[in-house]
C-alpha cells in the first residue's frame, strides 16, 4: 500500500499522543489532583487513537468516534480545572457543565433509526468540537487570570498547569477555525482535505508537547486534594 506524503507526515505528526499516553503511564503515581485527571486525559487519547488508527488502516469510518470522544475529553477538562482552580462555583457547577456539554455533542444523533446510522454516518462534528473548545478556552482565560493576579511563583513556566492551559488555548483557538470549515474540506478534495488534516496535526502536536512537558514536571509530591 502506497501513502502520500499528507498520510506520512500525519503518522508522524501523531507521535506525541503516543508519548503524552507513555509519560502519563510512568507518572501516575506521582500525579494527585487535577494531574491524577490529565492522566486520564491522556489514556482516553492514547486507547482513542489507536482505535482510530486501526480502523483508519483498515479503511473504515472512524468518525462516530468524534462525538463520544470530544463528550469524555471535554467532561474531564471541566473535572481538572474545578480541581486546578480550586473555585467553588465550579465544583458546585462542574456535573451541570458537563451534562449540558453532552446534551449539546449528542442531541443531534437523537434523530438516527438506529445504531448502525450511528456508527456509518459521514460527517465531522465539528459543532461538538467548537462547543468544547469554547469551554476550554473559557477556563484556561480563567486559570491564567487567577494566575497572573495571585502571582504564586516568579517562575511559573516551571508549573505543568503553565504548560497544559498554554498547549489547550493555542490548539482550541487554532482548531475552532478549522472546524468550520472540516466538512468543507472533506467535501472539496482527497487531497486538500489531507493537507487541512495535516494542519490540524500539526496543532496537535504542540499540544501533546506540552501535555507531555507538564506530565515530566510534576514532582514527586504534590499535596492536592482529589
Amino acid at each position: 500500500m502506497q501513502y502520500s506524503v499528507q498520510q506520512i507526515m500525519l503518522s508522524i505528526l501523531v507521535i506525541p499522543t503516543w508519548i503524552a499516553g507513555i509519560i502519563a503511564v510512568i507518572r501516575f503515581r506521582r500525579a494527585e489532583g487535577w494531574t491524577k485527571v490529565l492522566c486520564y486525559i491522556q489514556f482516553l487519547a492514547f486507547i482513542t487513537q489507536a482505535y482510530s488508527d486501526f480502523l483508519w488502516h483498515r479503511k473504515m469510518t472512524n468518525l462516530f468516534l468524534y462525538p463520544i470522544y470530544i463528550t469524555l475529553e471535554g467532561s474531564l477538562f471541566i473535572w481538572m480545572y474545578s480541581l486546578m482552580l480550586k473555585s467553588t462555583w465550579l465544583d458546585k457547577a462542574r456535573i451541570w457543565l458537563i451534562l449540558l456539554l453532552a446534551f449539546a455533542v449528542c442531541s443531534k444523533y437523537f434523530s438516527f433509526h438506529s445504531f448502525q446510522d450511528f456508527i456509518n454516518h459521514d460527517v465531522i462534528d465539528g459543532l461538538s468540537r467548537i462547543i468544547e473548545g469554547g469551554i476550554v478556552i473559557a477556563l484556561v482565560s480563567a486559570y491564567f487570570l487567577k494566575s497572573f493576579s495571585e502571582i504564586k511563583t516568579p517562575h511559573i513556566h516551571r508549573e505543568p498547569a503553565f504548560w497544559v492551559s498554554g498547549g489547550l488555548l493555542i490548539y482550541f483557538s487554532s482548531t475552532i477555525i478549522l472546524y468550520i470549515f472540516a466538512n468543507f474540506a472533506r467535501r472539496y478534495s482527497q487531497g486538500f482535505n489531507q493537507s487541512f488534516w495535516v494542519v490540524h496535526a500539526a496543532v496537535n502536536f504542540l499540544l501533546y508537547v506540552a501535555y507531555s512537558i507538564a506530565l515530566w514536571k510534576l514532582p514527586r509530591k504534590e499535596r492536592l486534594l482529589i
